[in-house]
């Protein structure tokens, strides 16, 4: 689980992708 957060994270704010890796 990592790509589907951060596509969502992406869609949200770019900046939370970031902080999820």
């Amino acid at each position: 689980p990592g790509i589907n957060r951060v596509a969502l994270d992406i869609s949200s704010k770019p900046p939370a992708t970031i902080e999820w890796e």
